[in-house]
């Protein structure tokens, strides 16, 4: 009898041990997912700002995308938002021609919660300076 309730504690946490590696498994797997798209989101957006033509314009902006990484253009759209993907291009202040872009992905606010995915990419460009006329 007491080899039967060894046994039996002995299989009860087996099972409690591998389905505590089942959750945690499923768990990391939805985060890498996440991390996945929001590093593919932030890394398309810095090659586009790096690839407009000079000269960029200082800017601070946002925009929202779909579980699927899809970039969301109506506001209608927003409750089906999960990234909020946020961009600044700034001259940097040691050197004026030279600009800092830095491209922040991270999930929307109703998400966040549960997941605390953020993908940061910074940049510095280049911008010509104007040769004055004359010189």
């Amino acid at each position: 009898m007491i080899e039967v309730l060894v046994a039996a504690g002995l299989l009860v946490g087996s099972l409690a041990a591998l389905a505590f590696v089942f959750v945690f498994a499923t768990r990391a797997n939805a985060d890498a997912q996440y991390a996945t798209y929001a590093t593919v989101l932030a890394m398309q957006k810095m090659e586009e700002l790096r690839a407009a033509s000079v000269p960029i314009q200082v800017v601070d902006a946002v925009d929202y995308a779909d579980v699927r990484g899809t970039v969301l253009l109506g506001q209608s759209d927003l409750p089906h938002a999960v990234y909020e993907r946020r961009w600044t291009v700034e001259t940097l202040l040691t050197a004026p021609d030279a600009l800092v872009i830095v491209v922040t992905v991270g999930l929307a606010r109703r998400h966040r919660a549960q997941h605390a995915i953020q993908v940061r990419l910074i940049t510095l460009r280049s911008v010509p300076v104007p040769v004055p006329e004359g010189t």
